[in-house]
């Protein structure tokens, strides 16, 4: 089996290791469109511009509000689908691990433990520990890159 390299091994890591922040993000995300949703100025003062000539484009500032909020609202709602996607794709990646493999990922990478916790936990040396873990890169790489 081919070996991780360097650099995609710790694009690998860097993933699983920011697998609980993903998800926090993710709340935070839902809550700035619960904001979003709840903020509303509405009707206020007309404004007077410098007219430049005929126009044919009526603005109307509660048009433009509710625009730019689904606007927003949108853009918010892209970048959380982004993070669920690596989210089930993490998920869908450890799938493939025995569970000793899977509780490696979850003591190292999920609770961000060190390597002899892990190793007293899941009944190995951290030596052992660490080959597995290049194992486990190994097996979930094209899952996901």
């Amino acid at each position: 089996m081919e070996k991780v390299k360097c650099n995609e091994f710790k694009k690998i890591e860097e993933k699983l290791y920011n697998y609980n922040r993903l998800k926090a993000e993710i709340n935070y995300l839902n809550l700035e469109i619960k904001s979003i949703e709840n903020l509303y100025i509405g009707c206020k003062g007309i404004e007077y511009r410098e007219k430049t000539g005929t126009s044919y484009n009526i603005n109307s500032s509660v048009e433009n509000e509710i625009f730019m909020k689904e606007k927003n609202i949108e853009q918010i709602t892209r970048k959380i689908r982004g993070k669920e996607i690596l989210i089930e794709k993490i998920d869908n990646a450890i799938l493939l691990l025995n569970e000793d493999e899977m509780e490696l990922v979850k003591y190292r990478y999920f609770k961000n433990n060190t390597w002899n916790y892990v190793a007293n936990r899941i009944g190995f040396s951290v030596i052992g520990c660490k080959q597995m873990r290049v194992s486990i890169l190994n097996k979930i790489k094209d899952l996901l890159n």
